[in-house]
């Protein structure tokens, strides 16, 4: 076998690439493989993923001022918890409108 391989892949490796194949494509699979290689030599380069066909696929990336990035001083537990409040915020005020529009009984 070559440097680096240990033969036939376990089932369980199969089945988590074929479970990624089904849901994300063959091109997904063949970038994360080519990644994830264990001989550092035969892996791809940065220069490569940047380029792989992966990226060319719909859904295409977002553009960099597309991204909602956090405040820098927030956790992601802060995130969450304000994420939680202004759900629940807006369920409120949309069930305050919904009381606001029914009929008045008299």
């Amino acid at each position: 076998a070559p440097p680096g391989t240990r033969g036939a892949p376990p089932a369980a490796e199969k089945n988590f690439f074929a479970d990624l194949r089904a849901k994300y494509g063959a091109v997904c699979v063949d970038l994360l493989k080519k990644t994830l290689h264990l001989d550092p030599t035969l892996r791809i380069t940065s220069d490569a993923v940047v380029s792989h066909e992966f990226f060319d696929q719909e859904p295409l990336a977002c553009q960099p001022h597309e991204i909602k990035m956090p405040a820098p001083h927030m956790s992601c537990h802060e995130l969450g918890v304000k994420k939680r409040r202004e759900e629940r915020d807006k369920e409120l005020k949309e069930q305050q409108a919904a009381l606001s529009q029914a009929p008045q009984s008299q």
